[in-house]
């Protein structure tokens, strides 16, 4: 199962590196201790999962768009950059349908599992 969790911590690690880039370490940490909630086998976790990674395009976006404004200003390139964020952004809109697996929606009791006892 932590193969089939791997992109919900990647993506987890990745925001917080993030973070730490703007807001400081403890945001940053309170965001890597978030990632713990991946062991919590409740319907609601993906839920709470989704809403966030879709808060976090948000931020991806708003500074994508910082970024790329700061850069347009200064005459630098940008094209890179842009890219760069919007490879960023599909992997989290990614992370966001990867929680439709079925694995992981057995493994969270969101459809029951396949091969229990059938009659």
């Amino acid at each position: 199962m932590f193969f089939r969790l791997l992109p919900m911590i990647l993506a987890n690690v990745l925001f917080a590196a993030h973070i730490l880039r703007f807001n400081g370490i403890v945001p940053a940490l309170l965001i890597i201790l978030f990632a713990f909630t991946l062991l919590i086998r409740r319907p609601v976790i993906p839920k709470i999962w989704q809403i966030l990674l879709l808060l976090s395009i948000g931020e991806w976006i708003r500074v994508t768009s910082m970024f790329v404004r700061y850069r347009l200003v200064m005459d630098m390139p940008y094209v890179r950059l842009l890219i760069i964020m919007a490879l960023v952004i599909l992997f989290f809109v990614f992370v966001i349908f990867w929680w439709n697996n079925q694995k992981i929606q057995e493994f969270y009791h969101l459809i029951p599992e396949k091969g229990g006892d059938q009659n």
